[in-house]
């Protein structure tokens, strides 16, 4: 099931895109404009991307425990370096802004959730490719 495109998209290279991706928008964010919100919303921008992107592509893997779990080790990694780099950037804490703490909360939430039901849809269509009727 695993073709060889989809295993070039491993979740080290989604999260490693991302975070360039996360990088480069909160550095044009601060030359675009010196509001400190700005750079905190551009991380949350690459993080939402990551989840969106790895949780689409955990359908093509079969492996729960080789895909998943390492995609929620590079998530953690992946949102405390762009946080902290939009704080070294912007020069203002996520405790100032604090729509983005109840934001990181939400994305959390969804990332776990949308991951586990892209797992089920998977394990639905294993149990329909297996079915001889």
């Amino acid at each position: 099931m695993e073709s060889g495109l989809i295993q070039k998209f491993s979740p080290v290279k989604q999260g490693g895109v991302s975070l360039l991706f996360g990088l480069l928008l909160i550095l044009m964010s601060r030359m675009w404009t010196t509001d400190t919100m700005y750079p905190f919303l551009f991380a949350f921008v690459a993080i939402v991307a990551y989840c969106i992107t790895n949780a689409f592509f955990s359908l093509f893997h079969d492996s729960f425990a080789r895909y998943v779990w390492p995609s929620w080790g590079i998530f953690i990694v992946l949102t405390a370096l762009l946080l902290l780099f939009a704080r070294f950037i912007s020069d203002s804490s996520i405790q100032e802004h604090r729509e983005f703490i109840q934001m990181l909360f939400s994305v959390v939430i969804f990332y776990v959730l949308f991951s586990l039901m892209m797992r089920l849809m998977r394990l639905l269509w294993q149990f329909a490719e297996a079915d001889k009727n």
